[in-house]
């Protein structure tokens, strides 16, 4: 689609795959650490917090669910 020669594509798009993934994992490392100093005890809530978000999407699919069979929809 481009005059752009495919190798040189390949590079670059490598370049900036490499910097996207630096960037990325660099922010998520500095947010981590940051959240760890404005809440000392975060370990603690660690597995509460999963496992109410795990039940908000078992509760979530459930109402769906039951939603889709009262509606006749049934797959």
């Amino acid at each position: 689609m481009s005059d752009v020669a495919a190798w040189r594509f390949v590079l670059f798009n490598f370049i900036g795959a490499l910097l996207w993934a630096a960037l990325i994992a660099g922010v998520g490392f500095l947010f981590g650490r940051s959240l760890e100093t404005v809440l000392p005890n975060l370990h603690r809530y660690e597995m509460v917090v999963l496992v109410a978000i795990a039940l908000a999407g078992m509760g979530l699919w459930v109402f769906k669910r039951i939603r889709r069979r009262n509606s006749g929809h049934e797959r």
